[in-house]
């Protein structure tokens, strides 16, 4: 099975599609940008997509938002990643010995305290974690090491030489999976929407207020800008009911009256969320 990831093997996305497709054979399409990932999806190369949509610290990835939105293609599942972070240099490196530290923008964000201890190394910022240590090994960089995962390490036979070096513990990426096919589980059990709130006054308020008054709890609502009408906006919402349930086709019905324009994007299973 084809998947396309944006970064190299042993990044975070290529650590989340192997757990989202346990046990089924798949061939990676590694990636330097989420808009390769979703043309991949959407011109066949890959029958499905792994992307990050948001992080439990930094918040969405509003990008994904948008290409969700441009590219005809849906939501079949989510998944929790806890992300740790390593420090890791060629074998033998000692941490005395490091001069330069590479990685992804967010990956150095999230471990600013541990890299604040060393005021002298040099921060070099990279397109990816598990590019960042592929580099190392490579080239046999002495002095320079990368933040990535320990799938990172593993492959690219660096070691480890500082553990768990995030901030923040409670450090979770969702991502969802990707696809053309809009058939949707039945025991699926949360729907992601995305629509434009009619242009009168109280529009937006009455949608909330059907989800409410059928018992739908709305985990995630986002708004991204209308392009070309200023001030208008997409919003983006998740609720906790799946698209066959009779309360969620209620609730289509009755907000279609509050909308100008509404979009499904998937119905799935709930992610495992492990504290």
């Amino acid at each position: 099975m084809k998947v396309s990831i944006q970064g190299n093997k042993g990044s975070y996305h290529d650590v989340a599609a192997h757990e989202c497709f346990a046990g089924v054979d798949i061939d990676e399409l590694e990636r330097d940008t989420f808009k390769e990932v979703f043309a991949d999806v959407s011109e066949g190369r890959a029958e499905a997509g792994v992307i990050a949509i948001e992080n439990s610290i930094a918040g969405s990835i509003l990008e994904n938002y948008d290409l969700l939105l441009k590219n005809d293609l849906h939501i079949r599942g989510e998944h929790y990643l806890r992300i740790s972070h390593q420090l890791m240099a060629l074998p033998g490196t000692t941490i005395d010995e490091i001069t330069e530290v590479r990685s992804h923008p967010m990956a150095i964000k999230q471990c600013q305290n541990f890299l604040d201890r060393y005021p002298d190394w040099r921060i070099v910022e990279a397109p990816d974690t598990a590019g960042s240590a592929a580099l190392i090994r490579r080239r046999m960089m002495d002095g320079t090491a990368a933040i990535a995962s320990r799938r990172a390490a593993e492959l690219y036979e660096l070691d480890i030489i500082a553990e768990n070096i995030e901030t923040n513990e409670q450090n979770y990426t969702r991502f969802l999976v990707i696809s053309k096919n809009d058939i949707y589980s039945p025991d699926a059990d949360k729907t992601s929407i995305v629509f434009k709130a009619a242009d009168k006054p109280g529009s937006l308020a009455a949608v909330l207020t059907v989800f409410a008054d059928l018992g739908i709890n709305l985990s995630k609502i986002e708004s991204r800008p209308v392009v070309g009408r200023s001030f208008r906006y997409y919003f983006y919402t998740d609720f906790d009911a799946g698209l066959h349930e009779a309360r969620t086709q209620k609730a289509l019905r009755e907000i279609d009256q509050h909308t100008s324009w509404l979009q499904i994007l998937g119905s799935y299973r709930h992610g495992k969320l492990f504290e």
